[in-house]
């Protein structure tokens, strides 16, 4: 790789760490760790996310989609939402088909999380995900090392100097 690099690339780069984190964290027993862990799985509104479900599907990782980095940006909201639109429902119950019963409403029927995320390379204001994961990607040092506890120690400190 060169020295310079376009945004696309930058992106790839921070997913590329960021998954790596997150399974490290996964795998690590250490206690900090497990809180890492678990903080990174449940990913909020306002953090900086990667969509990880998909993080396998093409030959080179983190191909864009359709010209776009969407599956890194920050998250807008997660939310529940039917698993039809009303359309769909519409021509589903006129088909003679249903979930429960041919008079249920969009209330009534299965509900699936969705994701909306707004991608970090500005490509669309909102992108829609369903059926994804996500992760939050620890975004300052005090993620790794919370301040509530001492900084790991440094190893060219000796004890005369303390």
């Amino acid at each position: 790789m060169s020295g310079e690099f376009e945004l696309p690339s930058l992106l790839k780069l921070v997913a590329i760490n960021a998954y790596a984190a997150y399974c490290n964290a996964m795998t690590n027993r250490a206690p900090q760790y497990a809180a890492q862990f678990l903080r990174t799985s449940e990913p909020e509104a306002g953090d900086v996310v990667l969509e990880v479900s998909t993080v396998f599907r093409s030959k080179d990782a983190y191909e864009p989609i359709e010209g776009q980095f969407a599956s890194l940006g920050i998250l807008l909201r997660k939310v529940q939402e039917p698993v039809v639109s009303a359309e769909r429902l519409a021509e589903m119950h006129a088909e003679g088909d249903y979930f429960k019963s041919p008079e249920e409403t969009l209330d009534q029927i299965p509900k699936e999380v969705i994701y909306y995320v707004r991608p970090l390379d500005g490509s669309v204001p909102e992108f829609r995900w369903s059926n994804a994961r996500f992760i939050r990607v620890l975004s300052k040092l005090a993620d790794i090392h919370p301040l509530d506890r001492p900084p790991p120690p440094n190893s060219s400190t000796t004890e005369s100097e303390t």
